[in-house]
């Protein structure tokens, strides 16, 4: 019964305090150090010899914004270089005191190849540094323009006493490979409000009509409707971005499609069910409890 409590994530809220300063470190990305975001983790190797992440311009409200580009790895040609940043203090993330009901950044996304998916994670720890809360959004279509992006911060029980935010490309083509020239630009990152309904620029021509139980045991239910034939990827991910699960993968024509998996192997958490197809992607919270 004990560990049933400290599971069950199902009660998720959002928190009605008003929020104040944005606890996000270099948020607008205006500090830089030997082209080295301050407060900021990077895939650049230390000294600068070979980076994929730096300070581009004009931002979306200041000088600067971040840049995260893939480029080929040294000495490896053909390889790709991944970007990869993560927010890093003195501590593993920032702090934070308050659940914020969502991050919100403003973002540009070039992907060469249209498997590339520009991908943000941002988790909410307590005191111990277990992970309690977190959101979850992928990038596929490009954008040109500074974009605003929300992810909403889904939680379960605890209190917030750190955050972890990090960004990432990915390919989910048969490869697994980003293309050389795929990049991602993103400024001015803020923790508060939900800002509008964007949350990820492409979209999959399919709805959504059911996940479970939720919170789930042993199994979960993934249900949704499909308006036009397309090639369809049903995953499932941690916290972290990691796939724990590959659910189903295959074309689809029009209709509606129910797909369970075991859940066995899981431990109790927040997870997300991530639907992807060449017109887009789109995710969903579960929670498993035992």
């Amino acid at each position: 019964m004990k560990n049933n409590l400290l599971c069950v994530l199902g009660a998720f809220f959002f928190c009605t305090l008003s929020f104040g300063q944005n606890p996000v470190p270099n948020a607008s990305f205006e500090s830089w150090t030997d082209s080295q975001p301050d407060e900021w983790k990077t895939s650049n190797s230390p000294g600068g010899n070979n980076s994929n992440v730096g300070p581009t311009t004009p931002g979306y409200s200041g000088d600067y914004a971040l840049k995260g580009e893939v480029k080929v790895w040294p000495g490896t040609p053909g390889f790709p270089f991944i970007p990869l940043l993560e927010s890093n203090t003195s501590d593993f993330g920032f702090p934070l005191d308050v659940a914020y009901p969502a991050l919100s950044m403003f973002y540009k996304f070039h992907p060469v190849d249209p498997d590339d998916a520009f991908t943000i994670y941002v988790a909410v720890l307590d005191e111990n540094g277990s992970s309690f809360a977190g959101g979850f959004a992928e990038v596929t279509a490009p954008a040109d323009t500074f974009t605003l992006l929300n992810i909403p911060i889904t939680y379960g029980p605890g209190n917030p006493y750190r955050a972890y935010v990090s960004m990432t490309v990915n390919n989910y083509g048969s490869t697994g490979l980003p293309a050389i020239g795929t990049y991602f630009i993103v400024d001015d990152i803020s923790m508060g409000e939900v800002v509008s309904s964007v949350e990820d620029k492409g979209r999959p021509q399919a709805t959504l009509q059911r996940i479970f139980p939720n919170p789930a045991n042993t199994s979960l239910a993934i249900t949704f409707s499909m308006v036009t034939t397309e090639y369809v990827t049903v995953s499932l991910f941690d916290l972290s971005g990691r796939q724990v699960s590959k659910v189903f993968e295959g074309e689809l024509h029009d209709g509606e499609y129910t797909f369970e998996t075991s859940l066995h192997e899981l431990s109790c958490g927040l997870y997300f069910c991530r639907l992807s197809t060449p017109s887009g992607t789109a995710s969903w919270k579960f929670s498993v409890a035992r």
